[in-house]
């Protein structure tokens, strides 16, 4: 049987005490079908999905808009409304279309994150509190027993999406930085040590964006490539900063003597810290229960500068 529950992350109420408000009613306004229109663009284009996962999470979407279609459901404040009846039929639905004896518990994370995406993206096209879709979201169990694991693509749609919408509210607010640095590749140890300078857009000698990852216990130093999504948040993070007057050295650990070890300690914890409450205010942090960077788009610095030689 599967059990779905709500509660309240404390970390989205945060900045908004009146987030347990009703819905906003601006929310009528905008249709399941618009956003999924628009989640898919940015998935074709590589901002809200990785190569290759695209089609599938576009085809989900298409199940949940039928779903909420079946129940006179269009717009994204009902779909917010109507979330548990809506992910009960959709298990439902994997159980009859899918193989005999289909565990649906997979199939629940994949739609709540889907439709939590599509809330998020939809409040931000209005205008109203995104806090409010986070606080009244469906919370889910683990989803799987592993301690760590690589973030399943629904779960980096929702969370590049959150990233995307936070950066336009502050272009200045380190949590989309954070987590944009460890979905290209980087370790926890590595995001304090990133400055403005670090990063570098496509141009003569190389084709793509790439960051320097200074490297760590789990990884030697390298250049990574970033795809569209990275390239955009971290692009626009060191613009405004260093159009404020931030050096191009100044790491966003905020800590600068490289002798400090408890300084570095403390960095690391804190960035642990922001990474965590952005997994909390997704309803992630107890479903995926940690991030486990991805290496392999890591190049050594000595090919990149043989290379340039």
């Amino acid at each position: 049987m599967n059990t779905i529950t709500t509660t309240t992350a404390s970390s989205a109420t945060d900045n908004d005490a009146g987030c347990l408000r009703p819905l906003p009613s601006e929310l009528d306004l905008v249709s399941i079908a618009e956003m999924t229109a628009q989640l898919e663009v940015l998935a074709r284009e590589g901002f809200g999905a990785r190569e290759g996962s695209a089609d599938e999470l576009l085809d989900r979407m298409a199940v949940i808009e039928l779903a909420a279609g079946r129940r006179g459901i269009c717009s994204v404040r009902d779909m917010l409304l109507n979330q548990h009846c809506l992910l009960l039929d959709l298990a439902e639905f994997e159980e009859v279309t899918g193989p005999p004896e289909r565990d649906t518990s997979e199939d629940l994370h994949i739609y709540r994150n889907l439709m939590l995406a599509i809330a998020v993206s939809a409040a931000e096209s209005v205008g109203c509190s995104v806090a409010r879709i986070y606080a009244q979201s469906v919370r889910l169990g683990p989803r799987t027993c592993a301690p760590t694991r690589a973030l399943a693509s629904d779960e980096i749609l929702l969370l590049r999406t959150m990233a995307m919408v936070e950066q336009l509210a502050d272009s200045t607010s380190v949590m989309p930085v954070v987590y944009a640095l460890m979905d290209a590749g980087l370790s926890v140890e590595e995001t304090i040590h990133f400055a403005p300078e670090d990063f570098h857009a496509p141009g003569e000698t190389f084709p793509f964006a790439r960051v320097l990852a200074w490297g760590s216990s789990q990884y030697e130093p390298g250049i990574i490539r970033c795809d569209v999504f990275a390239s955009c948040i971290l692009s626009r993070y060191t613009s405004t900063v260093l159009a404020a007057g931030a050096s191009a050295t100044e790491m966003l650990g905020g800590h600068t003597d490289t002798q400090d070890t408890s300084g570095w300690d403390a960095a690391e914890r804190a960035t642990d810290f922001v990474l965590n409450r952005f997994l909390d205010k997704a309803g992630l942090l107890h479903a995926c229960h940690g991030i486990t960077s991805d290496g392999s788009r890591r190049l050594r610095i000595e090919d990149v500068e043989e290379a340039l030689d």
